[in-house]
């Protein structure tokens, strides 16, 4: 019987799709499932998965028609789950040892629990900075941070499908914070991040928090009007953006200095010839 099912939307992920692969095969067992939706892709990650899926039964893999979205791959995805508990993983993220373990025994002693996340830790491969994020934090407290922005790494959860049901289809990013703030506001579950670390995750030129980072803010706007006064959410987007741009100009220097790095290398070079 399958008792947790591990999705993993992908899309033009061969640079990354193997280590994050491996990472899931590593840590499974007969009580799991990797269930993987390939929303079109055009790189060779198709091929890649039905290497994979030959070789591994855990395994259940399948194309979208054609490109839908993530929020489309997630759901359909959803759909196709057969265990009690959803973990999940972006193509470009790894699973670290033990994350399963640790989550699952937290649903099996807390009955009302709907959603865990864990510690993460961040690898920036343009500025080289490594962060890790590990404070344990209850329901409460969570509450209150998630007022202000998505506490919650995607990549780092574990949740009951009963409890989330789907994402909510008319946002396109930030599709989890939407669906956590629904848990967390319009239903009874409780939540809980624990500090064991349990996903690795990259920041780099392609990763959706830069290239659709401004959209992000929107969308977490929308979702946080819903639920909070319009003066704390003008202030707690306010906040957000201001950080975004922070790192945005942090990454665009780091890339700069790079770039002026190699030209500089690449003249020496010449000019010792």
């Amino acid at each position: 019987m399958i008792h947790v099912s591990i999705l993993i939307p992908v899309y033009n992920s061969e640079r990354t799709l193997r280590r994050t692969l491996d990472s899931v095969l590593f840590q499974i067992s007969s009580k799991h499932e990797i269930i993987i939706i390939d929303d079109c892709s055009v790189d060779t990650s198709v091929r890649i998965l039905s290497e994979y899926f030959m070789v591994h039964a855990a395994i259940r893999f399948f194309r979208l028609p054609r490109n839908l979205g993530c929020t489309s791959a997630l759901n359909y995805g959803l759909a196709l789950c057969r265990g009690e508990l959803v973990a999940r993983v972006d193509s470009d993220d790894v699973f670290l040892p033990g994350r399963l373990v640790y989550q699952e025994k937290i649903f099996r002693e807390n009955a009302d629990v709907g959603l865990v996340g864990c510690a993460s830790v961040t690898s920036n491969l343009i500025t080289g900075e490594i962060s890790v994020s590990n404070k344990e934090l209850g329901d409460r407290e969570i509450l209150r941070l998630m007022k202000r922005k998505n506490i919650f790494v995607h990549s780092s959860v574990m949740f009951r499908r009963c409890a989330i049901g789907s994402y909510p289809a008319k946002y396109n990013v930030s599709q989890d914070y939407a669906a956590w703030m629904r848990l967390l506001f319009e239903s009874s579950w409780k939540t809980i991040v624990i500090d064991q670390l349990g996903c690795g995750r990259e920041i780099h030129p392609g990763c959706v928090s830069l290239r659709h980072g401004f959209r992000q803010i929107r969308v977490g706007y929308l979702v946080r009007a819903n639920y909070i006064p319009t003066i704390n959410n003008v202030r707690a987007t306010s906040l957000h953006l201001i950080g975004h741009l922070k790192g945005v100009i942090k990454i665009w220097i780091a890339s700069s200095l790079a770039k002026i790095g190699s030209v500089i290398a690449k003249t020496l070079t010449l000019m010792k010839k």
